[in-house]
């Protein structure tokens, strides 16, 4: 005979652990308003809040939100932050106009901390709205998450400062939202220190402005490699933010958007701008391709809208040869279909191949005084332009993936179709590697010696003995002495010597004339005195007697 036992409410939840260690498949939880977490997360017994449904689910797992609106009660405690830090899906049950989440309270809706999260589905997106304060965003991806996906949401964010924030994240992708907003609508703008987001796509989107700001930002992209945009419809402005941290952006497609002038200022805004903060970094490898700019105020603008939103590119921030603004719609643009400023005069924008509206080609006092569609500014290349409006250049919403068919056979190769138009240059391949050093040559024949005049080898004395010496050597190689020179001027006189030493006595001379007599004279001996005067001679004893 066969029992059946039934489990009792509080058995029955204390199971749910267990189930969740022991199953190995992906795992479906719910949530709702009517909920409770004491449930144990099935459809028929929901969880009341998503802090629950995330704490129990495991890597892989499934969260579904079933229909309902709710403001503030998808957390525990209410009205904090949706935090999503396993690699889980978290989807509505029937789509963004059943489900509708809302933050009371100031702050993030959904802040998403792990790798390979999805925030939405085809068929199974939210409404998700902010408190409707300044500094508030429905949707913040933390530094270096990767592969995550949002996904079929609306997004509303009238007067939070940016819809989806995200400084830094690789391979995220962005598809089927409809993100409503006033300032900010998404951004990869880094902070601080080098952040490179790396292989994002952004693609089917509405991007609708809130209100009539002059110049509000769609997306903000910086420091940013292999990002596309593409199939999405813009109000607003892409802003490309090159110089930040020094790092180069490579790598950007912009292809196939529409960029309609309604919900903006009456002119319609500017399409795509770029624009430098401070720093060195480059802009390169940018493709803007098969856009539709019809009436707005600027298509491409090269310029800063103001002196607090950036500063002008200098020639070091982009490099044109790698910027192709090619095959766009500019019909009607209101100022400047491309824009540059004269701080890239040394430079030439890629403006060729675009429908500037008229046939005629685009307006240009100089180089071009007899066009009539819209205007570009100088610095740009324009010709050829197209001669008629662009055609086939559309791309189709992505329908959901069906479920893979079985292979078919093989069929018969068909005829080779007409060659296509050719299509915008493609990127520059990296620099191949360097060739192997080559061998070394042969050695070359020995030259001859400077004697050898002749050029036998052999000294030759009668022809090559130049200085005679009856040896051929390096000698002779010498050339003969030259004349002698000139005699130089004489030059300056030296300094007086010093006096020489005196010489001897020389012998006593002859003896000279006799003198004339003198006046008078004595004479003396030993018994007379003679006195001579005026010729007259006394001769006297010396007794002083008279003789």
């Amino acid at each position: 005979m066969r029992r059946t036992v039934k489990l009792g409410p509080l058995l029955r939840r204390g199971l749910v652990g267990l189930l969740i260690a022991t199953t190995a498949q992906a795992t479906d939880w719910y949530v709702d308003d009517s909920g409770n977490d004491g449930n144990l997360g099935t459809q028929n017994e929901p969880f009341a809040t998503l802090t629950k449904a995330l704490d129990v689910a495991s890597n892989g797992d499934v969260i579904i939100v079933m229909d309902g609106t709710y403001n503030g009660t998808l957390t525990d405690p209410a009205d904090g932050a949706i935090t999503i830090s396993k690699s889980v899906t978290v989807r509505s049950q029937n789509g963004a106009g059943q489900t509708v989440i809302t933050r009371r309270a100031h702050g993030v809706v959904f802040d998403v901390q792990a790798d390979n999260v999805t925030i939405g589905g085809q068929n199974h997106g939210f409404t998700i709205n902010d408190y409707g304060a300044a500094g508030d965003w429905p949707i913040q991806l933390d530094d270096g998450v990767s592969n995550a996906t949002i996904t079929g949401n609306i997004i509303v964010a009238d007067q939070a400062s940016i819809a989806i924030s995200c400084n830094q994240a690789d391979g995220l992708t962005i598809t089927g939202n409809q993100i409503t907003y006033s300032e900010v609508g998404l951004s990869f703008n880094p902070e601080t220190n080098v952040k490179v987001s790396d292989g994002v796509t952004v693609y089917d989107n509405r991007f609708a402005v809130s209100g009539s700001p002059a110049d509000a930002q769609a997306i903000i992209l910086g420091n940013s490699v292999n990002f596309t945009i593409y199939g999405n419809t813009i109000e607003g402005t892409v802003w490309l933010v090159v110089g930040q941290d020094n790092e180069d952006s490579t790598n950007i497609v912009i292809y196939g958007n529409t960029f309609p002038a309604s919900g903006i200022d009456p002119n319609g805004g500017t399409g795509i701008r770029f624009l430098r903060t401070a720093g060195d970094g480059k802009l390169r490898y940018v493709s803007i391709a098969c856009n539709d700019f019809t009436s707005r105020n600027v298509g491409v603008s090269f310029h800063s809208p103001s002196p607090g939103d950036g500063e002008e590119l200098l020639p070091t921030n982009i490099d044109p040869a790698r910027i192709y603004i090619n095959y766009n719609n500019f019909a009607d643009v209101v100022e400047e279909a491309i824009s540059v400023g004269p701080g890239l005069a040394s430079l030439l924008i890629d403006g060729r191949y675009n429908w500037y509206g008229d046939q005629s080609g685009p307006q240009h006092a100089i180089l071009n005084p007899d066009g009539t569609g819209s205007q570009v500014s100088d610095y740009v290349e324009f010709w050829p332009w197209l001669a008629s409006e662009l055609q086939g250049c559309t791309v189709a919403q992505q329908g959901p993936q069906g479920e893979q068919g079985p292979q078919g056979e093989q069929g018969s190769q068909g005829e080779q179709g007409p060659q296509g138009e050719q299509g915008t240059p493609g990127q520059q391949g990296l620099p191949g590697l360097a060739g192997k050093p080559g061998e070394d040559g042969a050695p070359g024949e020995d030259g001859l010696n400077c004697w050898d005049l002749n050029g036998n080898g052999t000294g030759d004395l009668d022809t090559e003995d130049i200085n005679g010496d009856g040896v051929v050597d390096v000698e002779d190689c010498r050339g003969q002495q030259g004349a002698q020179g000139d005699q130089g001027p004489q030059g300056e006189q030296g300094p007086q010597g010093e006096q020489g030493p005196q010489g001897p006595t020389g012998p006593i001379g002859p003896q000279g004339p006799r003198g004339a007599a003198g006046v008078c004279g004595l004479g003396l001996s030993s018994t007379w005195l003679l006195l001579t005067c005026l010729g007259m001679t006394v001769l006297r004893p010396r007794s002083g007697r008279p003789s």
